[in-house]
């Protein structure tokens, strides 16, 4: 029932009884007053009829009031309840985002420190065919014959390759006893060995090995040169 109704049923209620009291002391009195009895019957067959309004409506507007407010409730649970699981659902991907992009970076490392590692072992193996303390086989001997194909690499250090995908060698003094031809020739040697150990690790085309890899050589800290952008086997050397 609406707040007007109910005023207004209030009303016609007291009302009534107003003038029901006035029409039962009229009849104490012995002085009926036909009029207003009339008009109290009729006030109080109006009140009746307000009554039964309200009384049937009052359960109808609380049971809409109840289904209003059960349905807000639901519809608020259920925004909650969507909210909720966006927010979990992005924070799902943003824990798998970051998970992925860290295995990815943990392969990629591992990737790379079992390429360096190779790499180490051929150049120490190259070393020692070039001394001749390893046989045609690898394997350490005292009466080998030193193999000149090799001997670029005494005047190497260490060879690394980077995630760049290009190549630092580190050389020594020996380095510097050889003429640019030489250099070109004993760095596109061990050049070509740093791709295929590179090849043994990550999917290379035919093309990726004839290109080579950027390779720049370091005496020390300081740089001696470089092999050139359009062409990884020709080299820009420093006096």
């Amino acid at each position: 029932m609406s707040g007007f109704a109910t005023f207004a049923f209030v009303i016609l209620f007291i009302a009534t009884i107003v003038f029901l009291v006035a029409w039962l002391l009229s009849k104490i009195t012995h002085k009926p007053n036909f009029s207003t009895g009339k008009r109290t019957g009729i006030i109080a067959v109006a009140a009746i009829v307000f009554m039964i309004i309200g009384v049937s409506t009052m359960p109808q507007s609380k049971k809409q009031n109840t289904q209003r407010k059960e349905a807000v409730a639901k519809s608020s649970s259920e925004a909650s309840s969507k909210k909720e699981s966006s927010s979990k659902q992005s924070s799902e991907k943003q824990v798998n985002s970051k998970s992925s992009s860290k295995k990815a970076i943990e392969s990629s490392s591992k990737k790379l420190e079992a390429i360096n590692s190779e790499i180490a072992d051929q150049v120490a193996e190259g070393q020692g065919f070039a001394a001749g303390t390893l046989d045609e086989n690898g394997n350490s001997t005292d009466s080998g014959t030193p193999n000149a194909e090799f001997a670029g690499y005494l005047a190497v250090d260490s060879v690394t390759y980077n995630q760049a995908g290009g190549i630092t060698i580190q050389v020594n003094d020996n380095f510097s006893l050889l003429d640019d031809a030489t250099k070109t020739s004993e760095m596109n040697k061990v050049q070509n060995m740093a791709v295929v150990a590179v090849g043994n690790h990550k999917k290379l085309s035919t093309q990726d090995y004839s290109d080579g890899l950027y390779t720049a050589v370091h005496y020390g800290t300081q740089s001696v040169g470089h092999s050139k952008i359009l062409d990884s086997h020709e080299y820009k050397w420093k006096d």
